[in-house]
């Protein structure tokens, strides 16, 4: 391993997202996989030193507890980025910094932030009807549900993952479209901005939204909005399958082995999810939202703030992903300059106890050094 010592989406503690986004959200888990999560427990580090850090997560991958990549930065100057495990069990190929990893639904920042985009630029109202964009939605939710309620999650629609079109066939949804024709036939569980429920739903509209207005395909738009300006030259909607620059994403099969989980992952991203993507390239987007290079000010506010306006008092930015095979955290504390970003290949919540430990030692380092 090569080591280099030296660093919310919605504004919501991470213990509290922990617990709205992994416990409920954005995956249909395993039955496997949600008893794990019930029976481990957050990470303590007891580390003096950076060093000693690490040889504390040198330990979490020898016990395979931990596979992927950690970076923690003050401010600009990195404290630790290192990469742990295997990045191909089969090829004996180890992870580095360099390694993308599966992002589950960490991509919906991107998407949020093209959205918001294309509202700075007067292409699309943050509280004009979807209907405008999408038509054929039932209950004449495309009148009744905004862009704004998509963002926030209050659409009232429910999520498709339970879906048995897509539970028996995750492979058959490779277009923003094919996600498109599948909400048409769901549902909405409540009437709109009555409830916060949180929806893949949601974001796939959102991305149908993103190539109606732009022209564009969901990726090319992303990639002119996003990835391109902040130079995120290993970040992409890849193909779900084998690469060497990428991460494998492991799951536990029903005997406990780590297994490839690509079969259990739809073809390649979209708008809800799915991206790959470096630590390297990660940090790059954080600070680019941060400090004002992707968005002006009110509309960083709103992706800050919940996307509610007049509103700028976040504490903190992120967010967190979770699949079978993957789990992804992105931490900034506004107020310290702080960044945590943990990329694992490891089911959940691989990558979430991690940070969560992390987060604590920088806490307690920070008031000793005091």
């Amino acid at each position: 391993m090569k080591t280099a010592v030296v660093q919310n989406i919605f504004n919501i503690d991470f213990r509290l997202l922990s617990v709205t986004i992994l416990s409920i959200a954005f995956i249909m888990l395993s039955k496997s996989v949600t008893a794990q999560n019930h029976r481990s427990q957050p990470i303590k580090f007891e580390a003096s030193n950076v060093k000693e850090l690490q040889q504390e997560l040198d330990l979490l991958e020898q016990e395979t507890k931990f596979w992927g990549v950690v970076l923690i930065t003050d401010g600009d100057q990195i404290l630790l980025e290192e990469a742990f495990g295997l990045a191909d069990r089969d090829k004996d190929i180890a992870s580095t910094p360099q390694t993308a990893f599966n992002l589950a639904s960490v991509g919906k920042l991107f998407t949020a932030t093209t959205i918001l985009k294309l509202a700075q630029n007067g292409t699309v109202s943050l509280d004009e009807p979807i209907g405008k964009w999408i038509d054929g939605l039932p209950n004449n939710y495309g009148q009744k549900v905004t862009i704004r309620h998509l963002l926030q999650m209050k659409s009232g629609w429910g999520d498709y993952m339970s879906e048995s079109a897509y539970q028996n066939n995750p492979k058959d949804f490779r277009t923003v479209s094919d996600y498109v024709k599948l909400i048409r036939s769901i549902k909405p569980k409540v009437e709109p901005d009555t409830k916060m429920i949180y929806s893949n739903i949601n974001y796939e509209l959102l991305g149908a939204i993103i190539e109606v207005a732009s022209g564009l395909s969901y990726e090319e738009a992303v990639n002119k909005n996003i990835w391109e300006p902040v130079d995120m030259i290993s970040t992409g909607c890849f193909i779900h399958e084998p690469a060497d620059s990428r991460a494998t994403p492991y799951t536990k099969n029903s005997n406990g082995e780590l297994v490839p989980a690509y079969d259990r992952m739809a073809y390649r991203c979209s708008p809800a999810g799915g991206a790959y993507s470096t630590v390297e390239d990660l940090y790059r987007y954080q600070r680019a939202v941060i400090d004002g290079k992707l968005l002006d000010e009110r509309h960083t506010a709103l992706l800050m703030n919940q996307f509610e306006e007049d509103q700028k008092n976040a504490t903190r930015f992120g967010f967190a992903g979770g699949i079978e095979g993957a789990n992804t955290w992105l931490r900034t504390n506004l107020k310290t300059d702080n960044t945590i970003i943990v990329l694992s290949n490891l089911d959940p919540p691989a990558a979430e106890h991690v940070l969560i430990g992390l987060k604590e030692w920088i806490q307690v380092t920070h008031e000793k050094s005091k």
